[in-house]
């Protein structure tokens, strides 16, 4: 008899910690699916309110063409205006190869290097255009873009290098909150930590993203 008492309240013991686990388990993943919902309804909101493939692809072609380069030089130096750590002399903008002979010297580069140069440049009023409007380009947002610092030839230029990337990171953030789109935007290191930009981490290396608040698995966010 002792034994079956044993038994029969053993076995209650542990069918009710079996059910109460399975109860915290549906809880956690019901959680986490909320979690999972709330994020992508977010990042489909503001993926919604940035981009604008229509209007990319027309600005694209606008800045190519060459004859339009007074009409993208004078929207360009008016947000250089507002960026007051861009050093003056460093205010241009090279969007053709031509342009790259003007400002270095013909025969500095080659073909091919002027064309990347000019290709940069085209990317730099590309971003600046759109973020006048609101919107980012789609690489910007599915991707991201690094911070320039990365190639620098010593430390010391790579944080100097970093610090200006991240400062126009910042203005084309504040152009989009200008427009109602209200996300921040981090810095990704390579350790898959993601920073808030301020004046302590505008020197760090790695790519700048706007997301919600969830982050990737294995991800860590710091202030």
């Amino acid at each position: 008899m002792f034994e079956f008492f044993i038994a029969l309240f053993g076995g209650l013991f542990w069918g009710g910690k079996l059910s109460n686990e399975k109860s915290a388990a549906k809880k956690a993943d019901q959680d986490h699916q909320h979690r999972m919902d709330t994020y992508f309804s977010r990042k489909n909101n503001f993926e919604r309110k940035v981009l604008d493939r229509e209007l990319e692809a027309d600005l694209e072609d606008l800045i190519y063409d060459t004859s339009n380069y007074d009409k993208v030089w004078a929207e360009v130096s008016k947000a250089f205006d507002e960026m007051p750590w861009k050093p003056e002399d460093e205010k241009f903008i090279c969007i053709c190869p031509e342009a790259v002979d003007a400002v270095f010297g013909k025969g500095t580069y080659t073909k091919k290097q002027k064309e990347q140069i000019a290709a940069n440049y085209r990317k730099e009023a590309l971003r600046i255009m759109m973020a006048n409007r609101g919107k980012l380009t789609h690489n910007d947002v599915c991707v991201g873009f690094y911070s320039i610092g990365q190639g620098a030839p010593t430390v010391r230029m790579g944080e100097k290098w970093n610090a200006e990337s991240a400062n126009f990171v910042l203005w084309i953030n504040s152009k989009l909150k200008e427009h109602g789109v209200d996300e921040n935007v981090y810095i990704c290191t390579s350790h898959n930590e993601y920073w808030a930009i301020n004046e302590r981490t505008k020197s760090y290396s790695g790519k700048y993203v706007w997301f919600p608040e969830i982050l990737p698995s294995g991800a860590t966010i710091h202030s």
